[in-house]
């Protein structure tokens, strides 16, 4: 074991002492002192009594307008405090290192025998996140991001700069198990979400290893995985270093892949998971081969996979023509068209164009159509690339936090021209706070049925596809941008 990951475990376990109650006792009276002095040094009074995540304390509010914002702010903050709470003091391994995956409704540990690149990588970038925009949480969750990084690069990424999908928790184990076979294929949307977690581990910790796996990460990616002929990337990489395209060159013989997309494709789901990773890349590492993939990633999300009406088909052949799903069917999901209207313009403005009208343009177009075609108590789910989605389908968690999060963005872009995105805000945050958030133990529900109840089949609180990333950048985000829109009150 490395010096750095002995010394992260010993930082962990300092931090979650023997008895897990005990840290979460000391982190709400650290927190609630820190802003009981932030507000009394500036005399105010926060709205809402106990610890946020805010290290900011809440604005005066000067009409009734910026006290709706300031408040709205405040519950946003607690929500993501509470998730985050709640989660980060169960899920540290300090035995074999990352974090466990698998919580009952009520935060009960379940088996978690494996290390799922996915979550382990959205744990980490979680943490980075909030290190970076709450420094009242930053000793703590500096440590989590440490912790994070550590078990990415010394067990999950290989000495070439390959990221496997998962490996065995008890290294014992990854011998005896043909799931954790080291020469199964690689998925790239566990890769980009490693380079993704491990950029902003760099941000946060200012650790220079970090930041060269993350740069070894991107050129084994760029290396075995860039689409010289057509852009973008192949979606499944041998352990040689080769595109997987049929059942017969991948060793499971399967006829689709770990997101379950048949082989062969390419999927608006991968491909804005590269948008993301890229722009936090580029933010850390401005090289020009990664700006230059940057450019090529916004150019085929956004003038490729978008149709003039607004709206990404959810697969695509390699050319980038579009691809029906195994039902025969051209189809779009809601969810990923609203978020990436957001990860559009954050792409633009990472890369200094943050005004960039054509983008602003196709992202509000991409907003407006969800809205018109996939938002009933909140956004929905798929639907027919050219018609609107039922409103009997279920409504995901990622799905709705992604919609809130886009919705006050655009509100506060163009909410002096139109009300129409602040109300949408308001209904999906309503449904957000009265169905999806567990008044009981905090988190979120996975899924809502149509009549807003949480889906009995989904209990989970979190798994190896549900961290809290998508969730805590929603409510970081909203917190943040409802005291900007307090202060312009």
């Amino acid at each position: 074991m490395s010096k750095a990951k002995r010394d992260c475990q010993t930082t962990i376990k300092d931090l979650l002492g023997e008895r897990t109650f005990l840290f979460v006792l000391r982190s709400c009276v650290m927190i609630a002192v820190s802003f009981s002095l932030s507000c009394a040094a500036k005399n105010l009074s926060p709205e809402l009594p106990g610890p946020t995540v805010s290290a900011r304390p809440a604005l005066r509010a000067n009409n009734a307008q910026s006290t709706r914002w300031t408040q709205l702010a405040n519950r946003a903050d607690a929500i993501a405090y509470r998730e985050i709470t709640q989660l980060y003091s169960r899920a540290v391994d300090t035995k074999f290192g990352g974090f466990y995956s698998n919580f009952s409704s009520a935060y009960t540990l379940g088996d978690s025998p494996e290390l799922s690149t996915v979550f382990q990588a959205r744990m980490t970038w979680t943490a980075a996140e909030v290190s970076l925009r709450r420094p009242a949480l930053r000793s703590d969750y500096s440590a989590y991001t440490r912790h994070g990084a550590a078990i990415l690069v010394e067990r999950l990424m290989e000495p070439s700069g390959r990221v496997r999908w998962k490996v065995s928790r008890d290294p014992a184990q990854e011998n005896l198990n043909e799931a954790f076979n080291k020469d199964a294929d690689t998925h790239i949307d566990g890769q980009v979400l490693a380079i993704n977690a491990l950029a902003n581990a760099y941000r946060a910790t200012g650790q220079a290893q970090t930041l060269q796996a993350a740069k070894e990460a991107f050129l084994w990616l760029d290396n075995s995985a860039h689409d010289t002929t057509n852009g973008g990337y192949f979606e499944v990489i041998s352990s040689n270093g080769t595109p997987v395209l049929t059942n017969d060159q991948s060793p499971s013989k399967a006829y689709s892949d770990q997101i379950g997309k048949p082989l062969g494709v390419k999927s608006s789901n991968t491909h804005i998971h590269l948008l993301e990773a890229m722009t936090t890349l580029y933010e850390v590492w401005p090289d020009p081969m990664v700006k230059s993939r940057l450019e090529e990633l916004v150019i085929i999300v956004r003038d490729r996979m978008t149709t003039p009406a607004g709206a990404m088909h959810l697969i695509f052949k390699l050319d980038f023509s579009p691809a029906p799903t195994a039902q025969g069917r051209l189809m779009t999901s809601h969810g990923h068209n609203i978020e990436t209207a957001y990860l559009l313009i954050g792409a633009m403005r990472a890369m200094g164009r943050p005004d960039d009208a054509v983008t602003w343009t196709i992202a509000r177009q991409m907003v407006d159509n969800t809205l018109a075609k996939g938002f009933s108590n909140g956004v929905l789910g798929e639907g027919p690339i050219d018609g609107k989605a039922s409103a009997e389908t279920a409504r995901t968690w990622w799905a709705a936090a992604e919609a809130a999060n886009t919705l006050l963005l655009m509100h506060e872009k163009y909410g002096r021209a139109t009300d129409m995105y602040r109300i949408a805000f308001e209904q999906q945050f309503a449904v957000i706070e009265k169905h999806f958030v567990d008044p009981e133990f905090g988190g979120w529900h996975e899924e809502l049925n149509a009549d807003l109840s949480p889906n009995a089949d989904k209990p989970l609180k979190h798994h190896d596809q549900k961290a809290a990333d998508q969730t805590v950048r929603s409510m970081l985000n909203i917190a943040d941008r409802a005291r900007s829109l307090a202060r312009s009150n």
